[in-house]
């Protein structure tokens, strides 16, 4: 494992680097927001390669910014343990006193955090309904066979999303998520650093590089550069 916690994380190119030149690849982005991490993917990625962008939030899925690309599917969910047609969710509201308007940064969760309360008493959360879906359902749905790499951004819902991924895991190469060291700005029930790190592990995957907020994982048990 090499340390690189005085880096938040590591960028799309060097990932893109990393998994090389083998074929046709198949990317998923996990929490993609309005899509300025997929455009970036996206630029590194031949014509036949396939692009599936998660995102719950219905605000951000309207602003998407990539349209009429044959290699992208657009998945308006939030990633889960659990399949569920309506789930809740939360998205962040509030008007910024300084600005006088609406708060909008695409965040949004499916549970909030008491310190971001504390920090910004301005800051409200809606709490809306929106579909749930796990990673093996979508592996299943849209007939994917293997998986060059995760890129996962889901505020909180890491374990969850490792939980929904059993079959997923064992054909994806690489994983990159946001993991947290400490509960303060921590979601509620929100899975820290180790015990992620301990999951990872335990369906045969090793740490590779350990930043200040993020985690890149290898699996142990498919053949990688």
């Amino acid at each position: 494992m090499q340390d690189r916690t005085q880096s938040q994380g590591i960028d799309v190119e060097e990932i893109m680097s990393i998994i090389g030149d083998v074929g046709q690849k198949t990317v998923i982005e996990l929490g993609a927001g309005d899509g300025q991490d997929s455009v970036r993917f996206l630029r590194k990625m031949r014509n036949d390669d396939r692009f599936f962008a998660v995102e719950a939030d219905p605000r951000t899925i309207g602003n998407f910014c990539i349209k009429n690309d044959k290699r992208v599917t657009l998945i308006h969910a939030a990633i889960s343990n659990e399949d569920k047609e309506s789930g809740i969710f939360n998205i962040e509201t509030g008007i910024i006193p300084q600005l006088g308007r609406p708060h909008y940064d695409g965040s949004s969760a499916r549970l909030p955090t008491k310190e971001t309360y504390d920090e910004c008493p301005w800051l409200s959360y809606e709490k809306i309904q929106v579909p749930y879906i796990t990673l093996d359902t979508i592996i299943n749905r849209y007939g994917i066979n293997k998986i060059d790499c995760i890129w996962c951004d889901v505020e909180g819902n890491t374990r969850e999303t490792i939980q929904g991924g059993v079959g997923a895991f064992k054909i994806t190469k690489y994983f990159y998520t946001e993991v947290k060291h400490k509960k303060a700005y921590s979601y509620e029930g929100e899975a820290m650093y180790d015990e992620i790190v301990s999951m990872m592990e335990s369906i045969g995957f090793e740490l590779v590089f350990k930043f200040e907020y993020n985690a890149f994982f290898r699996n142990l048990n498919l053949k990688v550069r």
